[in-house]
């Protein structure tokens, strides 16, 4: 952890500004690459894309990410309930959100530059068609 700078203070979608310890913020490439930029880093780090509820879920993922890394998620999936072929923790975290939470927090990660995130996220989506007919698959997204 950076010492001089434990936490680093981010700007989300609705102007509230939220403190993140430094290792967790900075496994965010988005975020690093302008916190290193910064030449005042008292100034916090807008993400305007991302709202104080998913920045949550980001942040909750990335600290089990820290201690605990999510391994390869093997492909092609060959089951449609992704916790069967990942630790427990990770399939909690990742089947128990609906559907609109998962796509929010995939955009999030994908903005952020959390690549495990983001590929977790997307496994679940894959793993949501697999087995479905196409108009299964359009109730379930729509």
């Amino acid at each position: 952890m950076d010492s001089e700078h434990p936490t680093i203070k981010v700007v989300v979608s609705d102007g509230s500004e939220i403190e993140l310890e430094s290792k967790v913020a900075r496994a965010s490439t988005l975020i690093a690459q302008v916190w290193d930029d910064q030449e005042d880093k008292s100034e916090p780090v807008a993400i305007p894309n991302v709202t104080r509820e998913i920045l949550a879920k980001v942040e909750e993922f990335i600290k089990k990410h820290l201690e605990d890394p999510l391994p390869e998620i093997e492909k092609p999936l060959k089951t449609n309930k992704l916790s069967d072929v990942i630790p427990e923790w990770y399939g909690q975290y990742i089947e128990g959100m609906d559907v609109d939470t998962l796509y929010e927090v995939i955009l999030a990660a994908n903005y952020l530059n959390v690549k495990d995130l983001l590929e977790l996220g997307c496994a679940q989506v894959a793993a949501l068609m697999r087995g479905k007919t196409i108009q299964e698959i359009r109730d379930l997204f729509h």
